[in-house]
């Protein structure tokens, strides 16, 4: 075997040697992605099961108080907080269905009526809150190539999460429009508002804020959501003026 030859195998064989290298590199930061991503779902499983025991210790506690010599009055009362915490528990397992379905949804992007959609869900929620003063500025023949689970996702969550945190009265705004290079969906409210660091813990999973009584699912819906239509998500805020969502979408 002359020089030439030897001198050939032997770049070959170190190029095979980086090349296996490489590979192995690549196979631990994959092993090490697998393993965060199993730890995250174990502990979004763990905190679910955290947030279920909630309300279900409130209901047992509930039916606790009451026997034969109780009071009709009081039953009755009984009974309303009884709903309140089913409607709760129940808000928490549709949050949870709607992850995993954003998770694990096969289905084809088909086009959308963007603006159609806003529409319905903005008289929906109007209706569910109707001591508020909605408002709306909804741009019509907007469309986007989604499924229906994703852009029902944003729009709800958005919307209910500006009605059920804000205390009776308070104004929410809904606007959809289109730029020159997304598609611009903004939700504005005048309550409480957040914190800056608030606005940091918002959208993790089961990180319900303390003056909020939610289970802390709805936003972080919208942003997985955002995350997989390839959209942004931007949340300004001051506290005690309000908050406003936008999401930016791929036009």
């Amino acid at each position: 075997m002359n020089l030439v030859a030897l001198t050939k195998i032997t770049e070959r064989l170190t190029q095979l040697a980086e090349e296996h290298h490489d590979l192995l590199l690549r196979n631990a930061e994959l092993n090490h992605l697998l393993r965060e991503a199993e730890m995250t779902r174990a502990e979004e499983i763990a905190r679910f099961a955290h947030e279920m025991k909630k309300p279900l210790a409130v209901i047992r506690g509930l039916i606790a108080r009451c026997d034969p010599k109780t009071p009709r009055q009081q039953i009755r009362k009984t009974g309303q907080e009884i709903d309140a915490e089913v409607s709760r528990a129940a808000k928490i397992l549709d949050d949870m269905i709607a992850l995993a379905r954003l998770e694990t949804s096969a289905r084809e992007n088909k086009k959308l009526d963007l603006s159609e959609i806003c529409t319905l869900v903005f008289e929906q929620q109007r209706a569910q809150f109707p001591k508020h003063k909605f408002e709306k500025k909804i741009k019509p023949g907007i469309t986007i190539f989604s499924t229906p689970e994703r852009v029902f996702a944003i729009v709800e969550n958005l919307l209910e999460n500006a009605g059920r945190h804000t205390p009776a009265g308070s104004e929410v705004f809904c606007e959809l429009t289109k730029k020159s290079d997304a598609t611009m969906l903004r939700v504005r409210d005048n309550g409480c508002g957040l914190t800056a660091d608030e606005q940091e813990k918002i959208l993790t999973p089961f990180t319900a804020l303390g003056h909020s009584g939610g289970s802390g699912l709805g936003l972080a819906v919208v942003a997985r959501a955002v995350e997989k239509l390839g959209g942004k998500l931007k949340i300004h805020s001051t506290k005690n003026r309000g908050s406003e969502f936008t999401v930016y979408l791929p036009a």
